[in-house]
């Protein structure tokens, strides 16, 4: 199904390459895209549920990540993941993920 809106952060801070809020087509439901640097040639997408400020409720709970090399890699993810987030293509599903990085 598809979500009611998106809006981008236009200048991210360090680590991050890429944020954006979409909000779910309930009116509570609110997802935080971000693409951060975790390591010297690794950056990583990932969703989490969050309320419509971005503040995520839990930073160990994921519903999705996606891991890249170099940078391209992480912008042109970033954007993807928006998309299909936004469009209703992305599977979410809650995940513990143990971080090795950061």
């Amino acid at each position: 199904m598809r979500r009611r809106w998106v809006s981008h952060n236009p200048s991210p801070e360090d680590p991050a390459v890429g944020q954006a809020i979409v909000a779910g087509w309930w009116p509570t439901t609110y997802y935080l895209v971000s693409t951060l640097k975790v390591g010297r040639d690794s950056w990583v997408t990932q969703v989490q549920s969050c309320n419509s400020d971005g503040w995520p409720g839990s930073f160990e709970t994921l519903l999705y990540l996606r891991e890249y090399q170099n940078l391209a890699e992480a912008r042109l993810g970033h954007t993807e993941t928006v998309s299909a987030v936004f469009q209703g293509k992305l599977r979410l599903k809650k995940q513990s993920i143990k971080r090795e990085w950061g």
